[in-house]
This record gives structure tokens, sequence and C-alpha cells, in this order.
């Protein structure tokens, strides 16, 4: 979505920069710049797509690290890690 998509998504349901920046608890312009992704911020991010009710690949679909959850990953680089280990033999 673009910046002017997100605006309208928020105004659908009530809500303007300076209501949405309230709801999240940060500033009306760090969450325009995010929404114009000239700043980035996942938790931000995040919070505009539940207030818009969509989805982060919908609403973002330009910033990947927006889709993908890195405690999720980083636990998946963990087990693949703890698996190599294991099928190399060094570990019982």
């Amino acid at each position: 979505m673009t910046t002017e998509e997100i605006k309208k998504a928020l105004e659908i349901r009530g809500l303007d920069w300076a209501s949405a920046a309230a709801a999240i608890g940060k500033s009306r312009s760090m969450v325009y710049s995010v929404a114009a992704r000239t700043n980035t911020s996942r938790p931000v991010a995040l919070a505009l797509c539940a207030l818009i009710e969509s989805t982060p690949d919908k609403a973002f679909p330009d910033v990947v690290a927006y889709h993908v959850d890195p405690e999720e990953d980083r636990a998946e680089a963990i087990e693949a890690g703890r698996e190599r280990i294991r099928a190399a033999g060094l570990v019982a």
C-alpha cells in the first residue's frame, strides 16, 4: 500500500496520523515516516497493520523485514545449527 492508501485506510476507521500515533504510542512523524518508507520500525509497521486491519505483506509488500518474525527466524536457525552438529556426530 502507498502512504496515501494507508492514510485512507486509517480515515475509513476514523483515524488520522495523529490519532494513529497516539494509539501506537509513537510520534506522528514516526508513524508517518514508517508509512512513507523513509524510516523503518517493525513494531510501528505492525501496529499500523493492526489499525488498518491488514497484514505486513499487503500493507508493506516492499519491506520484507516486516513480513518475518526475527525471533522465529532466529529459533529456526538455532535448531538447524543443532541438527547439523548432531548430524556431524558431535553431540549425542
